[in-house]
């Protein structure tokens, strides 16, 4: 977890990632650590119906510079470290909310997410 103080924070909206990835890509790249490690799983892409999507880079440039952080752990690098998780029984149950960040949102602020409605 990282911690910031308040003052820093308080007010400003932080973009966190890695790197831009398309997910198409990030799909494809990271397929084969799924398959090396004996998962089902499949691409099916249905462009045919697929709503309207944004296009955008983001930039960690900001995060970096008011609060010196920078992700250390690659897509590749999570992917790998959950599959053990799941190989090893330590995540299991796939409906938590801790799994879905907005359920997670509506968790630990409700008030919040019922007066935006």
């Amino acid at each position: 977890m990282f911690r910031s103080p308040e003052e820093k924070v308080r007010g400003e909206i932080f973009n966190i990632s890695y790197d831009n990835y398309k997910i198409k890509d990030l799909a494809y790249n990271l397929l084969p650590l799924f398959t090396s490690n004996m998962l089902k799983v499949g691409i099916v892409a249905d462009f045919l119906n697929a709503k309207p999507f944004r296009t955008y880079k983001i930039s960690n440039q900001r995060i970096k510079y008011i609060l010196g952080f920078k992700c250390q752990i690659s897509p590749e690098e999570s992917v790998i470290d959950m599959i053990r998780k799941i190989n090893e029984g330590v995540v299991s149950d796939f409906d938590n909310p801790l799994y879905y960040n907005i359920e997670r949102f509506k968790e630990i602020f409700p008030a919040s997410t019922s007066e935006s409605r």
